[in-house]
């Protein structure tokens, strides 16, 4: 899956040969810097435009079948601009930079849920902070942050507990039965990135990889 920028728009695509554009989707204003998180499964793409101003935080379903995306959230609900997007079975989750008053100076980040039909306001699960890659594997959230790797219950019944501490920049995450696979750039000047796995219970790191700092490889599945 892949997408493409054309502002004031966020063309999904869906690959192919030549890929196939698939919907249309509005911003408030010109996306700027900002990726824009992407998820699929079965039936739609789910895409959170980035508005440069943050006065909206937007999320849709787009379907693959081909239809008009459904907006399951607006700009009625909170200032920030989404930077990654998960799913189970009946919900997506989101984490998204808190821009309330206008600025994100202290990279203050919220942790979503809200259920993929749609007709519900979002649940807010967790407040971290620099939060940058979020996974799922429907019992718990997980995310990357300023303060390290935490996690959460994903029905919202428990506070948020930190699995690893430290002060790095995760730029990918992934899950499989056991572990958390991520992404780690180091603090200060980078020539490498490193592969890194650790058990979803917490616990110390393993490397089972380095890679080029180049943006080409900072996105990963398990």
């Amino acid at each position: 899956m892949s997408f493409a920028r054309l502002a004031p728009f966020i063309a999904l695509l869906a690959c192919g040969h030549a890929g196939t554009q698939i919907a249309t989707l509005p911003v408030a204003s010109n996306p700027g810097s900002w990726p824009t998180p992407l998820a699929v499964d079965s039936a739609n793409v789910y895409a959170a435009p980035s508005d440069v101003a943050a006065t909206a935080l937007s999320v849709f379903a787009v379907p693959l079948a081909g239809g008009a995306p459904v907006q399951l959230i607006g700009n009625r609900h909170v200032q920030a601009i989404a930077v990654s997007m998960a799913l189970d079975e009946r919900n997506l989750y989101l984490a998204a930079r808190d821009f309330t008053g206008g600025s994100n100076t202290n990279g203050s980040s919220l942790i979503w849920r809200l259920p993929k039909a749609g007709g519900q306001d979002p649940v807010l699960l967790a407040q971290a902070n620099g939060v940058s890659s979020l996974a799922t594997d429907g019992q718990l959230v997980y995310w990357a942050g300023s303060d390290g790797i935490q996690a959460a219950p994903a029905d919202g019944s428990g506070s948020a507990r930190t699995l690893l501490a430290d002060s790095f920049h995760v730029t990918s995450m992934a899950l499989d039965g056991s572990s958390i696979f991520y992404i780690h750039l180091p603090v200060g000047a980078v020539q490498t990135l490193s592969v890194r796995l650790m058990p979803k219970l917490g616990g110390g790191w393993q490397e089972i990889a380095t890679l080029p700092a180049s943006q080409s490889t900072w996105n990963f599945d398990a």
